[in-house]
């Protein structure tokens, strides 16, 4: 039977005693493999037993978990370290889709190392090294494999936001991680024009330059400053995950920042409206280059963040190119499984 499984909460489960990334009631461990909402299912819960994440996922958290400094039972070994929780072998590898985003590998009782790749873009230094893997399935069908570079997908952004702020004020709609990667690539273009963001996007923007992102300096919008910078009608704003402008009729060229973009680096979609294959997911290719270097003899693809149909043609494609035994994950709801 295989060590590693997903469980109806979202919750991947390796060997017998750790989660990542869910609560489940019947693991005493728990990886956080970085500090997106979508992997914080039943954090609260998890804070009863033992925690493993990166320095800076922790720093990241404390926005909404302030606790997390002070808590003994929180664990954050270095990267490529092993550390020993509960007799359970955890090593931690960065996974380049954020600050502080890793990959885990835990080594049971039995000697066989399990693993999950987290998000996680491509290529990589460091690829973890598993019997078994839970890999994630974002990029699963090989049709969706992208036609561009990331890099041009950075050139296309700036060249578009430069033509923008001639016009007025810019809006940038991105995820956690890419919203940072892409202020660092508008650094130049900014050239001193200043960004606004919510409560939670200028903490992430202080933990970043405190691990040396070359940011430029975000301000709260809610702020007297920002009201005044507002007004003066030149400006990037910056929205987060769940946040949605008060008003569409605000002036501005709007960006939204994806990372389902398969044929195109940016895509016109409206008066100054534009859609930027800006992601830290990687492709297709990638996905099964990451795959085949962890030599895994089994693999699980993950959609429970995604969709089931990426998750069955990933595992087809694994299979048949190369040749790994390989299937999707299907959760199912037990009283076992947390919720």
């Amino acid at each position: 039977m295989p060590e590693v499984d997903v469980a109806y909460s979202t919750a991947i489960l390796l060997g017998d005693k750790v989660s990542c990334d869910g609560f489940h009631i019947d693991r005493p461990i728990r990886v956080q493999t970085h500090w997106h909402y979508d992997h914080m299912s039943g954090f609260g819960s998890s804070k009863r037993g033992e925690l493993v994440m990166s320095r800076w996922t922790r720093d990241l958290l404390t926005h909404n978990h302030p606790d997390l400094v002070l808590r003994a039972n929180v664990h954050t070994p270095k990267m490529g370290k092993v550390i020993e929780v509960e007799d359970m072998k955890i090593k931690l590898e960065g996974s380049s889709h954020c600050l502080g985003a890793v990959q885990v590998a835990v080594k049971g009782s039995n000697g066989k190392w399990v693993g999950y790749s987290g998000d996680f873009s491509y290529p990589l230094d460091t690829v973890i090294r598993v019997d078994e893997l839970v890999v994630d399935a974002t990029y699963g069908d090989p049709s969706t494999n992208r036609m561009y570079s990331q890099l041009d997908a950075e050139e296309a952004l700036a060249a578009q936001v430069q033509l923008a702020l001639r016009e007025g004020p810019v809006h940038l709609f991105a995820q956690g991680g890419v919203a940072e990667r892409a202020l660092a690539v508008l650094r130049e273009v900014l050239n001193n024009v200043p960004v606004l963001a919510g409560e939670r996007a200028c903490h992430a923007a202080n933990v970043y330059r405190r691990a040396s992102y070359p940011l430029p300096p975000v301000h709260h919008a809610d702020s007297e400053n920002g009201f005044r910078i507002i007004r003066e009608g030149c400006y990037l704003r910056l929205w987060g995950h769940g946040q949605s402008m008060p008003n569409d009729t605000l002036p501005g060229t709007k960006f939204w920042l994806t990372k389902f973009a398969a044929h195109e680096a940016i895509r016109e979609e409206g008066h100054q409206s534009y859609r930027v294959g800006l992601s830290n997911h990687a492709g297709f290719e990638g996905t099964m280059n990451y795959i085949e270097r962890t030599g895994a003899r089994f693999v699980l693809t993950d959609s429970s963040r995604s969709s089931p149909q990426k998750a069955e043609a990933l595992a087809a494609a694994i299979t048949r190119e190369l040749e790994i035994d390989s299937r999707p994950a299907r959760p199912k709801r037990t009283m076992r499984y947390g919720r």
